[in-house]
């Protein structure tokens, strides 16, 4: 069997996602789960999928955790990307919001590139 393919959420805990942010002025609303709700909702999704062995998902919260890629998300930050930030692989590839789907073709190519060589 391959390695796992690392997935991490880089965002705050208790916050919702710049993107999902409505009119109301409160950075999302109270039915908008926060970027680390959504990091259990997407480890359920690949346990559902049956790719839990095949994918370890974290949760990383900027305000609290010393992580090797902080500088890379501080980066992409000022750049003028949003949170959550996640990175498959260790390769940043997605920002604002977490698409299973999305994330389940990166893992996909990823695996073939693998494969490939």
């Amino acid at each position: 069997m391959s390695e796992k393919i690392n997935v991490e959420i880089f965002g705050v805990k208790g916050k919702a996602p710049e993107e999902a942010a409505c009119d109301c002025g409160n950075g999302g609303c109270n039915d908008t789960p926060t970027m680390d709700e959504e990091t259990v909702s997407l480890k359920k999704f690949f346990a559902e999928q049956g790719m839990d062995d095949k994918v370890e998902v974290n949760f990383v919260d900027l305000r609290e955790e010393e992580h090797e890629m902080i500088s890379e998300v501080k980066e992409f930050l000022e750049d003028g990307y949003t949170l959550p930030l996640v990175s498959v692989g260790g390769v940043m590839r997605f920002y604002g919001g977490i698409a299973p789907n999305q994330i389940i073709k990166e893992i996909e190519r990823q695996q073939q590139e693998s494969s490939e060589q």
